[in-house]
């Protein structure tokens, strides 16, 4: 808008934003653009998501619910918003990956990127998933890539062994 005093650029596309709105909303986007005097260049992230984040520091909302329909959508949202300190944003994307976009398929990928965003009901959740269903998650093309990270392997099998522990230890009346 016209009172706007910062414009950020994304790709070749410009948006504007008020430093007291981002200040209020978006200290990492407030201190992005706490000395600029011309445009800021924004990368890694395309137009739409960071017009998304930007919307959302205005609105508290997103622009629609297709935003996070998808699971590539909420995943890019999410980096997005935790990239750039939206905090509700993020909890917003990281409760629709968690509730709606959790499967077989995504479990592997869904618990590296909550690992590496900070996402503890997405962690939560995707590691539940894989302590109920191991083996055929351990068939998905995520599984190569979470098993490339020894952390994550380690915290995994002491779900799974916390499992077996608890059932081993009270298991009357568990049915296998």
């Amino acid at each position: 808008g016209e009172s706007s005093d910062v414009t950020f650029v994304v790709e070749d596309e410009r948006m504007n934003a008020h430093r007291v709105v981002l200040l209020a909303q978006s200290p990492v986007l407030s201190s992005l653009c706490a000395d600029a005097d011309a445009d800021i260049e924004i990368s890694e992230v395309s137009p739409a998501v960071f017009k998304e984040v930007l919307r959302f520091t205005y609105c508290d909302e997103v622009s629609s619910p297709d935003v996070l329909s998808t699971v590539d959508g909420a995943r890019d949202v999410l980096k997005a918003a935790d990239r750039f300190g939206v905090t509700r944003l993020k909890q917003l994307a990281e409760i629709e990956l968690a509730t709606r976009h959790l499967s077989v398929e995504s479990a592997a990928d869904l618990l590296l990127l909550a690992d590496a965003h900070s996402c503890p009901q997405l962690k939560e959740s995707a590691t539940e998933l894989f302590v109920s269903k191991a083996p055929e998650v351990m068939a998905t093309a995520g599984w190569v890539r979470l098993a490339a990270s020894n952390d994550l392997l380690r915290e995994l099998m002491g779900s799974m062994a916390g499992t077996t522990r608890a059932r081993d230890d009270g298991g009357e009346g568990a049915a296998d």
